[in-house]
């Protein structure tokens, strides 16, 4: 996947997150190629304008996913951290790279800010996104959003948040999962 359709990728699944919203609205130009691979589905009948509702197939979380665990996991380890304190913050998949399986509540990893990945935080937002969506089940019952799609009621079995995590962290600057629920 390159570059452009990463991008592209990574914002139709962080779309796909807010119950509100869980899609994108893309252009036939922006969503082909991701289309044509099978990575996303689009909805004909939801447009505004040239755009149409765009959301990731399973095949392309998981995509996105081993692209962006490749690149930010490349050979690390992450230790399970226990009564580490979630910073409050303004406003508000299941991998083999990251351990979100062996999490329990309230315990958390730590991913290192480098020179490459200086905001950490930003670049696993998806990732955490995928994997509660994984641990989540089909109620089968549906919602209507407030721009009138009816979208399945989603039970999370467990949850988890990505916070940017400074200096003051036990082991330093970076990003920092936590297992919510």
């Amino acid at each position: 996947m390159n570059k452009k359709n990463h991008t592209l990728m990574t914002s139709i699944v962080a779309a796909m997150a807010v119950e509100a919203t869980p899609f994108l609205m893309t252009t036939p130009a922006q969503h082909a190629g991701l289309l044509k691979d099978g990575l996303v589905e689009i909805n004909g009948e939801m447009k505004d304008g040239d755009k149409v509702a765009t959301r990731a197939t399973e095949k392309g979380i998981a995509a996105l996913n081993e692209q962006n665990n490749a690149s930010n996991a490349s050979a690390q380890t992450f230790e399970i951290d226990t009564d580490v304190p979630m910073p409050s913050t303004r406003g508000g998949r299941s991998s083999v790279a990251y351990p979100f399986e062996k999490l329990e509540v309230n315990q958390s990893f730590h991913i290192p800010a480098t020179t490459e990945k200086p905001n950490p935080a930003k670049s696993i937002a998806s990732t955490v996104s995928a994997a509660s969506k994984s641990f989540a089940t089909d109620t089968g019952k549906t919602k209507t959003t407030p721009k009138g799609n009816t979208v399945p009621v989603l039970e999370f079995t467990r949850k988890f948040s990505v916070k940017a995590v400074d200096a003051s962290d036990p082991k330093g600057a970076g990003a920092r999962v936590w297992r919510t629920a």
